[in-house]
């Protein structure tokens, strides 16, 4: 292959990534102005699940069963610790 060839590759290989990198960038401006039109925001974490500890008393007491009262204020570390194996 000529070294005129290699660099015409070259140079053209150089001017599809920066037209890639538009393209990307003009998908990621879409995205963005498609999620503040939606109201959504990507960045923000969605909160996670807390049980209600009334929920499972009262469901408890449906079924005609009684909570441990050793069990009412227990942490997430200190039930990993018990249950360990």
């Amino acid at each position: 292959m000529k070294p005129e060839q290699v660099a015409g590759q070259t140079e053209i290989r150089t001017t599809q990534e920066e037209q890639l990198k538009e393209l990307r960038l003009q998908a990621l401006d879409e995205l963005a102005q498609l999620d503040q039109e939606l109201g959504l925001v990507t960045n923000e974490l969605q909160p996670k699940f807390t049980p209600n500890m009334e929920n499972y008393k009262v469901s408890l007491s449906y079924e005609g069963l009684p909570l441990e009262k050793s069990s009412d204020h227990k942490s997430i570390s200190d039930l990993k610790r018990k249950y360990a194996r």
